[in-house]
């Protein structure tokens, strides 16, 4: 869609469009050349004013994991979502573990690998939901008089949706 952005002839459109894509590299396939997967689709959507922010570790949902501060949101919005599936008809198990007890004592990056490739992608969990159930649940935090989750930017794994945010907001 960033391409109904771009004009052929001055003058061009002033907005500034952000385009968020996945890497798509496995973390076990980490070691390849990143860069030349990262210039790749910085290439395929760049132009006038709009700019590419690739996710600098395999997915979205994957980075978000990586993240101490929502790695636990994302996992309350996969339950959600498995509970809205489940609604809706779809045969999908109950996860009924707490964030903590499930996680705990394991490595940042062992909890993003398991919320995203052992529960959203082995149980089909829809991404969309998940992303209406997450948009919920920060949208509800920030309703708070004192809300809980503090952003910290310089949060790496998350860092570049900062980073697009900003561009589009002409922040930055």
């Amino acid at each position: 869609y960033a391409k109904i952005f771009m004009r052929k002839e001055e003058p061009y459109m002033q907005i500034p469009v952000s385009v968020i894509t996945d890497l798509d590299v496995k973390p076990e396939d980490a070691d390849e050349n990143l860069y030349d997967k990262v210039a790749e689709k910085e290439n395929k959507y760049n132009g006038q004013t709009i700019k590419t922010f690739v996710s600098p570790h395999w997915t979205l949902e994957y980075c978000i994991g990586l993240s101490e501060t929502l790695a636990p949101y994302l996992f309350e919005a996969t339950k959600k979502a498995i509970s809205e599936m489940r609604n809706n008809g779809k045969s999908i198990g109950e996860i009924t573990d707490n964030f903590k007890a499930m996680f705990q004592g394991k490595e940042q990056k062992d909890i993003a690998f398991e919320i995203y490739n052992g529960i959203i992608l082995e149980k089909q969990i829809s991404k969309s939901i998940i992303a209406q159930q997450l948009a919920e649940i920060l949208e509800e935090d920030l309703k708070r008089e004192s809300p809980e989750i503090t952003i910290d930017e310089n949060d790496e794994p998350i860092q570049y949706l900062l980073n697009a945010i900003k561009y589009a907001a002409r922040t930055n």
